[in-house]
């Protein structure tokens, strides 16, 4: 794009002849994100499955642990043992899940966003 401005006055006149070059440059790549987070995710059910697992064998196996007050134990290592069997592991696939949309959608405004543009003004005055 090119312009020139002229100014005209009494005593002078000064032309000031102006280009401008457009360029425009692509975003770089996004970087890929570590997935070190899901691999730590998915090690605790492993961990509560095995941890109620041991206290499971402990009490069913040694008899003088088998009494009232270890019994409420017992429950409560069942139902953490189904909960890490059942609920945790869909809380995790909920989770990847929801990172991939966001992912998706990072993708997707990227692309609608406009490219920066680089501009470069070259100007000569003239008297």
């Amino acid at each position: 794009m090119n312009a020139t401005a002229v100014t005209t006055s009494r005593f002078c006149s000064l032309n000031l002849n102006c280009s401008v070059d457009v360029a425009t440059s692509a975003p770089p790549p996004p970087l890929p994100s570590p997935q070190w987070g899901l691999l730590a995710l998915s090690v605790i059910p492993l961990w509560i499955v095995g941890g109620n697992g041991l206290v499971l064998v402990a009490l069913l196996l040694q008899r003088h642990l088998q009494n009232m007050s270890n019994r409420v134990i017992a429950s409560l290592a069942v139902t953490d043992f189904l909960l890490a069997l059942v609920v945790v592991p869909l809380g995790i696939y909920q989770l990847v899940r929801e990172r991939e949309r966001e992912r998706e959608r990072e993708r997707d405004n990227s692309s609608a966003v406009p490219t920066p543009v680089l501009c470069r003004l070259n100007c000569e005055l003239v008297v």
